[in-house]
């Protein structure tokens, strides 16, 4: 059976945006998907399926996910997300959310 990248991913890895941005730490690590302690105090745990998984090695992972798909503000000056008005629900991330994304 050959090895994916996926399969390298160890609990403790930092975990990092389709951008380069730090966003997480891996907590745990199962056959479908790692369970990331997003970056920030208020942020809760989210999954993230396996098969989003772009490179792992030397104690990170890359993750093709955006800062903002794991609950966090993106690091760039970019402001074309929502106006912010008082009519925009928050955006939510939850694991659900996080499967939906990766197609499963």
């Amino acid at each position: 059976m050959q090895m994916s990248m996926a399969d390298e991913v160890r609990p403790g890895f930092d975990v990092l945006a389709r951008d380069g941005s730090p966003v997480g730490t891996v907590l745990e690590v199962s056959d479908e998907e790692l369970i990331v302690r997003p970056t920030g105090d208020q942020a809760a745990s989210v999954a993230v399926a396996r098969n989003l998984v772009v490179e792992a090695g030397a104690g990170r992972v890359h993750v093709d996910l955006a800062p903002e798909d794991l609950g966090l503000e993106a690091r760039g000056g970019d402001d074309s997300g929502p106006s912010g008005d008082p009519g925009t629900p928050p955006n939510l991330t939850t694991p659900e959310y996080i499967r939906r994304l990766a197609g499963g």
